[in-house]
Parts: structure tokens; C-alpha cells; sequence
């Protein structure tokens, strides 16, 4: 019984581990993509970058009466994504697909934290409510995150570092339970 104690508390030291690090991860993969990207807002050359009527924007009309758009992320967007992702538990091994974490999402209650964070009301004045965002069908669902995809395309390379983070911890679990297991014969 001992030892299955131990695996259980290693299991939860690389759980912890995992759900801190996660955010950092996804940050540090934002950053370094905007550093290396060509089409970064930085200067090149030394001439100005010109980033007016840039951003695709899609415009949304539900059949609930819900009007809003969304764009590629702000940083403000980013660092609330990051936060959403560290709040739902992803187990190791899991395979990282917009099923996957659309999933997890759910079962968290997370797709429509998920939804305020990329969506913006059409008219200011009202804003987006969840009880709105509650009455949305799959299919108006599924659009909304597959054109967030193709507005943040950058995205899907911070959810492949995150698929790494747990595919390595879910390795490191499983040579922790092997050298356990050799330990108690």
C-alpha cells in the first residue's frame, strides 16, 4: 500500500508542476513568436510599420439574437486565455486537439469563459452576457473557435508546447512508476 502512496504523490507533485507551468509556457511561446515573426510590429529596416486595417475581423448574428465579433488576440486577450488554460486540468497523455481541449473546456464550464475572452459585443453599450453565450448551438460554437484559429493561427503553436508539457510529464510519470515498481522487488 506504501508504494501507491508515493506514486499517488508523485502523481500530484507532477500535476502541480504541470498546472504552473503551463501559463509560463504559453506566455514564453506568445513572446517568442512575436520576436522572430516577420510580420512582428516592430520596425524593419527602418521604416514604420503600418498595421491600419490589418486585422481580419468576423462578425457574428446568432440565432439568439447575439451580435459580436471577434479578431486576432490582444495581449490582454492572451494573458486571460493563458489563465483559462491553467485552470483546466488536462490529464498526461491526452492528445491536444480543438476536441480535446474544447472538452476539457466544458467540463470546467470554461467554453464560455472561453467565448468572453475572444468574443466582443457588436454594440458596446451592451455587452456580451453569459446567459447569451448559453443559448449558443454547437455548430455557432464550433465556427466561433474555428475562425478563432484562423484569426490566431500563432495559437496552435502554444497549444502543441502545451500538448509537449503534458506528454513530458505524463513520461515523467511513467518513469516514476517504473523505478518505483523495481524498487519494491
Amino acid at each position: 500500500m506504501r508504494p501507491f502512496a508515493a506514486l499517488r504523490e508523485k502523481k500530484m507533485e507532477n500535476n502541480y508542476i504541470l498546472m504552473l507551468s503551463l501559463p509560463l509556457v504559453i506566455l514564453a511561446a506568445f513572446v517568442v513568436i512575436r520576436m522572430f515573426s516577420k510580420k512582428g510590429g516592430r520596425t524593419m529596416k527602418g521604416k514604420e510599420k503600418n498595421f491600419a486595417g490589418k486585422f481580419e475581423r468576423k462578425r457574428y448574428s446568432f440565432h439568439n439574437g447575439l451580435r459580436c465579433w471577434q479578431e486576432q488576440l490582444s495581449t490582454a486577450q492572451t494573458e486571460e486565455l493563458a489563465e483559462l488554460l491553467h485552470e483546466i486540468e488536462i490529464e498526461p497523455g491526452t492528445e491536444l486537439t480543438l476536441e480535446s481541449v474544447s472538452g476539457a473546456l466544458f467540463r470546467k464550464k470554461g467554453l464560455r469563459k472561453l467565448e468572453m475572452i475572444i468574443l466582443r459585443a457588436a454594440d458596446e453599450s451592451a455587452p456580451i452576457r453569459d446567459a447569451q453565450l448559453m443559448e449558443l448551438k454547437q455548430d455557432e460554437v464550433e465556427v466561433i473557435l474555428n475562425d478563432f484559429f484562423t484569426l490566431n493561427p500563432k495559437m496552435r503553436l502554444a497549444f502543441e508546447i502545451l500538448k509537449i508539457a503534458v506528454a513530458s510529464t505524463g513520461k515523467t510519470e511513467a518513469k516514476n512508476t517504473d523505478t518505483d515498481l523495481k524498487k519494491e522487488h
